[in-house]
C-alpha cells in the first residue's frame, strides 16, 4: 500500500543505524531515482568460491531498493509464493 509514498524501501536489521537523511543524500548524490532500478546492500562474495551460487546482497546490515526495484522483485516473487511449498 505504500509503493506510491516512497521513493526508496529498506528492510533494517534491529542493531543496524540507519539515518534517512543520510540515504536521501546519496541517493540524490548519485542520481538514484524511483522509476529506475537500483538496490544498496553489503555483496557477499563467500558463496561465489564455495557453492557457485554467485555474488548475491547480503542483508546482514540491510537492504534498501528503488519504488521501481521494489515492483521488479514483486514481479519475480509473485509466482514464486503461489509454488512455494512448506515442509513440516
Amino acid at each position: 500500500h505504500f509503493l506510491e509514498t516512497a521513493d526508496i524501501f529498506c528492510w533494517l536489521e534491529l542493531d543496524s543505524a540507519f539515518v534517512a537523511e543520510n540515504l536521501r543524500a546519496f541517493a540524490r548524490a548519485h542520481q538514484l531515482f524511483p522509476d529506475e532500478a537500483f538496490f544498496l546492500a553489503s555483496l557477499s562474495m563467500g558463496m561465489k568460491f564455495d557453492s557457485g551460487v554467485g555474488i548475491f546482497p547480503h542483508t546482514g546490515g540491510g537492504l534498501c531498493v528503488t519504488r521501481e526495484g521494489l515492483r521488479r522483485l514483486a514481479e519475480v516473487l509473485r509466482p514464486m509464493a503461489r509454488r512455494a511449498q512448506f515442509y513440516p
